[in-house]
């Protein structure tokens, strides 16, 4: 039943996709070495959307076995492209706007979907990085959100 599971898990790819799993598919050892560069601009960081330059890039390839095009984490390119500053506010906004949204739609039912759209956006955020430096809809669908979040009357 376990190698079922597993092998379920994996989604039939053998060895490789049990690898794979095990580093959540290369991304543990490229944020391990991000992290390494956080180090060295820890306030401000390097500047939105400027970490991965050839340098970086060229060097994170090396190191870690393949080529990434983002760092796969929402909150590890807010740290490294405005520092703990920024990130510590970005990560605050999307908590007080959740907080917000959720206490809204224990009143207004409407507010459940800006609550789901803000949930998944904040779990999107562990893996992934497009939704805040891409100009893709589902990004502009949760900054109208925190707009509107931002804007209501006597919440």
């Amino acid at each position: 039943f376990i190698s079922s599971v597993a092998s379920l898990g994996n989604l039939g790819r053998g060895q490789e996709g049990t690898a794979t799993i095990d580093t959540l598919t290369g991304r543990l050892p490229l944020w391990q070495e991000c992290l390494r560069y956080a180090g060295d601009g820890p306030l401000t960081g390097y500047g939105y959307d400027s970490f991965m330059t050839s340098g970086h890039f060229t060097q994170l390839s090396r190191v870690i076995g393949w080529r990434p095009i983002t760092l796969h984490s929402g909150y590890l390119e807010a740290l490294l492209g405005v520092g703990m500053v920024g990130a510590t506010a970005f990560v605050l906004i999307l908590v007080l706007a959740l907080k917000t949204a959720r206490s809204l739609s224990r009143r207004h039912s409407i507010y459940a979907f800006a609550t789901a759209i803000l949930s998944w956006l904040c779990g999107n955020l562990f893996t992934e990085s497009y939704l805040v430096v891409g100009p893709i809809f589902p990004a502009f669908l949760c900054m109208v959100l925190l707009a509107k979040l931002a804007y209501v009357p006597n919440p």
